[in-house]
């Protein structure tokens, strides 16, 4: 009896076990994640949330002003232009240092309507209001009509080729005047000259640079029998203002 109660349970857990039909799989316990809900059913679109971001504008290419190039001065016309902007240039400056190096070193000044040639800082010529004063006669006048100033600069270089602080029609002349100006490759300006001088015994000559965005002599230079001089100029000098000693 004990194998048939033994046959006997064994069936009915049989029949207990098809009447109920297979077994379903255990839920799964926990959260579902998104992994495993994509690997189910394909990708998940994630829904757009807010409003679009619109995609960012390339930066614009900034444009560079053009430069303006300054136009350069025309070139001068002939000597009287030439000298026309220097003389401007000294009596801009209102007091013009001019000093020369050479076989005759010494100093003028120039004002625009007076000027003084200098020697150890004491004046030694002056030329004031059309009227020149020497001190070898005791600062008499010198008879004849004068030019002073910046006009006795330009006529001293144009008529003799160099400077001087006083100019007369008196004063004996050069001969074979030659003059001719120039544009340099640097853009200054050139002024050249050439004569016969009496009181030199021979030919002489001479050049000038100027600026001609400024008018200022930049440098001059003058050869003739005697050696080379070489002059240079300080715009807006200080010195005292030009007189007789004395006054």
């Amino acid at each position: 009896m004990p194998r048939i109660r033994a046959f006997v349970v064994s069936l009915v857990a049989t029949a207990l076990l098809a009447a109920c039909g297979p077994s379903a799989p255990p839920s799964p316990t926990g959260p579902v994640t998104p992994s495993a809900t994509a690997s189910a059913s394909g990708p998940t679109v994630e829904p757009p949330t807010g409003s679009p971001v619109p995609s960012p504008s390339p930066a614009a290419t900034p444009v560079p002003t053009p430069t303006a190039t300054p136009t350069p001065p025309p070139a001068p016309a002939d000597a009287a232009d030439f000298w026309r902007v220097a003389l401007d240039a000294v009596t801009a400056a209102g007091r013009v240092r001019l000093t020369a190096a050479g076989p005759s070193p010494g100093e003028i000044r120039y004002e625009p309507t007076a000027s003084a040639s200098m020697l150890d800082g004491h004046a030694v010529f002056v030329c004031l209001k059309g009227v020149a004063y020497d001190s070898q006669n005791l600062w008499e006048p010198v008879p004849g009509v004068w030019s002073c100033g910046a006009k006795a600069l330009g006529q001293g270089f144009r008529e003799l080729g160099q400077p001087l602080e006083a100019w007369s029609p008196a004063l004996e002349p050069s001969t074979g005047i030659l003059e001719r100006v120039r544009v340099d490759a640097d853009g200054t300006w050139l002024w050249d000259y050439s004569a016969d001088s009496p009181q030199y015994g021979g030919r002489v000559t001479a050049t000038v640079r100027l600026d001609p965005a400024t008018g200022r002599i930049l440098s001059a230079v003058r050869d003739d029998p005697i050696g080379r001089s070489e002059y240079t100029f300080e715009y807006g000098a200080s010195f005292p203002p030009i007189a007789l000693p004395g006054d």
